[in-house]
């Protein structure tokens, strides 16, 4: 009579053996940035076994045809410094670091997308998404811009 059902001793016996982890919330680093950019809009742990680190993205910071930025921030410096994207005359790139992904396996790579990527032909504005792929030291390996046609053809309508 006194015996409890099967199934109530197996929930304290998983609640002891269930731990959770969570960002240090009592001593954080603050990495201060543009507010009007969004930055830290995506944050993602990014680096080797001897260069950790941290990339940060202002999606909605300015620079030249480009807006958006991702930062590559060190360690609990905070210090951080801009990655280099490439600009392009013929076309304005919008949303950069609005997603962010990494393989942190064997060769280290980041992958980062802007969905709109616009450029003219004519009196045509043509948009694209555009993805940037970096190696494990933040350097541009290649851009992929699916659906892209690139060339411009006028022909006249007969």
């Amino acid at each position: 009579m006194g015996m409890l059902p099967p199934g109530a001793t197996i929930v304290p016996v998983m609640l002891t053996l269930v731990h959770g982890f969570n960002i240090q919330s009592q001593n954080p680093t603050v990495i201060p940035g543009e507010e009007e950019a969004y930055f830290g809009y995506s944050v993602l742990q990014f680096g080797s076994e001897r260069d950790r680190g941290i990339v940060v993205s202002a999606p909605l910071a300015r620079r030249g045809n480009v807006m958006g930025a991702i930062y590559r921030c060190h360690g609990s410096s905070g210090n951080c410094s801009a990655v280099r994207i490439p600009e392009s005359a013929q076309s304005q790139v919008e949303g950069v670091g609005l997603s962010l992904t990494a393989n942190l396996t064997s060769p280290t790579e980041l992958l980062m997308c802007a969905p709109s990527m616009s450029y003219r032909c004519g009196s045509n504005t043509f948009v694209n998404g555009i993805c940037y792929e970096f190696d494990s030291s933040l350097n541009l390996t290649r851009n992929v811009t699916p659906a892209f046609q690139g060339l411009c053809r006028l022909n006249a309508i007969c």
